[in-house]
């Protein structure tokens, strides 16, 4: 199966990508970086079955230059700013990233959706 995943870089990214191409998937993988660069996918850069795509889930060029990688069957849907401390110092770049950056991939894809989960935190 060919699976997009956005934030791969991210905690759950990060582990969901290698589990990905371990049972054969081939991964597009779109993350800004925009917390440092890839050391937990850099053990899997070498894989044919692993394509790097440095772009923002937000900006339409970096979404297409994404897209245009293939036909996708599904799409993972993880780019975010995660957790109340994160979210509530930087709010508009949370809604910015978590709702306009999900829908606006969630729009240029004709294809399956695992949108992104969520955790309830504290105030």
């Amino acid at each position: 199966m060919k699976v997009l995943v956005t934030g791969p870089c991210g905690f759950i990214g990060s582990t969901l990508v290698p589990a990905l191409l371990d049972r054969g998937d081939e991964v597009v993988a779109l993350d800004n970086l925009m917390y440092g660069g890839p050391p937990p996918l850099i053990d899997i850069a070498w894989n044919p079955r692993f394509t790097f795509v440095k772009g923002d889930v937000r900006v339409a060029q970096d979404v297409k230059q994404a897209l245009m990688t293939g036909r996708f069957e599904a799409v993972v849907l993880r780019a975010a700013i995660v957790g109340p401390p994160a979210c509530h110092a930087n709010p508009e770049l949370a809604t910015s990233v978590n709702v306009n950056g999900t829908t606006f991939v969630a729009r240029a894809v004709a294809t399956p959706l695992i949108p992104p989960a969520t955790s309830r935190g504290g105030k």
